[in-house]
């Protein structure tokens, strides 16, 4: 199981009181060091301990500036926290792990980052600064090129990139967590991002003369099927829950599968060209894909227990995600309805 090194700093005073809410999660400090009037605590833990362990440290210390906390990812350790808890006596209550539902008992206990971690994680990702808008372009720029040869493996690339993935996953960890200054801040990259890289886009078209016949790279990016909606939910869950077990590795995976750029590069290129029709095509697969990862990410956080600390926090996030995911869930709905009367009208004619 993953691990986290957390590194407490607080008041001299406070030292032995951090000290037994440590023991009572059954944790020995690594290193504690006392000086003057501040003490630092150093211990090693498990990703799912991270949060209700600094839960308490906050609620033990309230008020208390003084109180920091870093927590540091952890390759390896020796023994491992599993190892340590295998080789301490079990109580006459038996195990020490509560028991977990029959038919769930053949699965291992997924791990789930704090939401600190994740919530700085994510913050990194939707800053608005120059590297964030030469990213944008150079993205751009790659998938115009893919586009209008025709070429799947340069568009891929451009998928890679992915410079918009990060700030609408920030935009839906801001709504979990009723974090509005995230939010304001996730929401301003996305429109920024979307607002370049379609500028950028529809200058590129006025100089690309497209043939009569698209070909099937820009021509798969004028239609959307209910696989695009089943597709860009299911990549969004995974994109999710790829973030919240700190691993990380399913995202290059969920950058591919449902791709931003493509299809906004398509919607630049196609209303410069004036194929207005089809421009809108591509605008409605843009628009499923960027509700689609919010609401199901949204949805996966809140699944996962993904929740503010503090009880004003928690009762002004339920309204604001509830607000976020009935918003979310409208859109798409309008998106389904469109489609459907699109399937309905071509089946009637002849």
């Amino acid at each position: 199981m993953a691990e986290r090194m957390v590194q407490i700093l607080l008041p001299a005073e406070d030292h032995e009181r951090a000290l037994g809410i440590l023991e009572e999660h059954e944790h020995d400090a690594l290193w504690t060091h006392v000086v003057e009037s501040r003490a630092v605590i150093d211990i090693l833990v498990s990703t799912n301990e991270v949060e209700p362990i600094l839960d308490e440290l906050s609620a033990a210390f309230p008020g208390k500036d003084q109180l920091r906390a870093a927590v540091l990812r952890v390759e390896s350790s020796i023994p491992s926290r599993e190892e340590e808890m295998a080789a301490k006596p079990q109580g006459p209550e038996g195990d020490a792990v509560p028991k977990r539902p029959v038919f769930l008992r053949w699965l291992s206990p997924s791990p789930r980052i704090s939401r600190d971690e994740l919530h700085a994680q994510l913050a990194r990702g939707a800053v608005l600064d120059d590297t964030y808008v030469l990213m944008v372009l150079l993205s751009s720029v790659v998938a115009i090129i893919g586009l209008t040869r025709g070429n799947a493996a340069i568009i891929i690339g451009a998928m890679v990139i992915a410079p918009l993935l990060a700030p609408n996953l920030a935009l839906s960890v801001s709504t979990t967590l009723g974090k509005e200054d995230l939010f304001a801040q996730a929401m301003k990259t996305n429109v920024a991002g979307v607002s370049f890289a379609l500028a950028f886009s529809l200058l590129a078209g006025l100089f690309i003369e497209l043939p009569a016949e698209l070909n099937a790279e820009l021509a798969s990016r004028t239609v959307i099927d209910w696989g695009d909606i089943g597709l860009a939910l299911a990549s969004g869950t995974a994109g999710a829950l790829a973030l919240i077990s700190g691993t990380g590795m399913s995202l290059v995976g969920v950058m591919v599968a449902v791709a931003l750029l493509p299809p906004l590069a398509t919607l630049g290129i196609l209303l410069a060209s004036g194929r207005y029709t089809e421009a809108g095509g591509a605008l409605a697969l843009l628009a499923t894909n960027i509700v689609c990862i919010n609401l199901s990410s949204v949805a996966t956080f809140l699944v996962r227990g993904v929740r503010p600390s503090k009880w004003w926090e928690a009762k002004k996030s339920v309204r604001f995600s509830r607000f976020a995911m009935i918003v979310w869930i409208v859109l798409l709905a309008l998106v389904a309805a469109g489609l459907a009367v699109s399937k309905f009208l071509n089946s009637e004619t002849p």
